[in-house]
């Protein structure tokens, strides 16, 4: 029954994981549209805060694919590891989602974001996954 387990979380670690990449809410493009209402808005960044971003960014558009790999490491009984790259990659795109959901309640237009997206549902089948990999 235990493989049966580890092997239904890998595969929606990887149907998580291609409806993050296909979304794009894997948070690279929410993280950087802070970083460049920050810039505008707020003051220029330092060095230190620039590389932050930068690695966000960089881990935001990776997010999808850590998932899929995730999914394949489970496939192949690494549990631990698959557990942390779907936190990291799915991670980083559930705070993005988090400040997108809030811009929008700020500007109230819920109605448009409260519509079910692919970035959501693999959002909650990554979530899903990683709690099935214990």
């Amino acid at each position: 029954m235990t493989k049966t387990r580890y092997k239904t979380a890998a595969i929606l670690a990887i149907v998580a994981g291609v409806l993050l990449l296909i979304s794009g809410i894997a948070g690279a493009g929410t993280w950087q549209s802070l970083k460049e209402g920050f810039e505008e808005n707020v003051m220029e960044l330092d060095s230190t805060m620039e590389l932050v971003f930068n690695i966000i960014i960089a881990l935001g558009a990776l997010g999808g694919l850590l998932v899929i790999f995730a999914g394949l490491l489970l496939m192949k009984g690494l549990k631990r590891t698959a557990r942390i790259l779907i936190t990291i990659g799915v991670g980083i795109g559930l705070i993005g989602f988090i400040i997108a959901l809030l811009v929008a309640m700020h500007n109230d237009d819920m109605v448009s974001f409260l519509s079910p997206t692919t970035g959501l549902i693999g959002i909650v089948l990554s979530i899903v996954a990683r709690m099935m990999a214990k």
